[in-house]
């Protein structure tokens, strides 16, 4: 299991990046990668964003490079 905790109170959204954009990847990543994923509050008014994964992946749910031209 990984947890990620932050100071900030909103709720986590996987957001779809545009190749230009230079965030907003991260949350996405966890979120095809693992069985499942969520997020909980935090006594001190932030939250924590926890995600599990399988002990393997099976080959279809490996991330593929696409090779993009410069």
């Amino acid at each position: 299991m990984l947890v990620v905790q932050d100071g900030s109170a909103v709720a986590p959204i996987a957001l779809v990046a545009q190749p230009i954009n230079t965030g907003g990847r991260g949350l996405a990543i966890v979120a095809e990668l693992s069985d499942r994923w969520g997020s909980t509050p935090t006594a001190d008014g932030g939250k924590s964003v926890w995600a599990s994964f399988d002990k393997r992946l099976s080959p279809e749910r490996l991330p593929v490079a696409t090779p993009r031209g410069h």
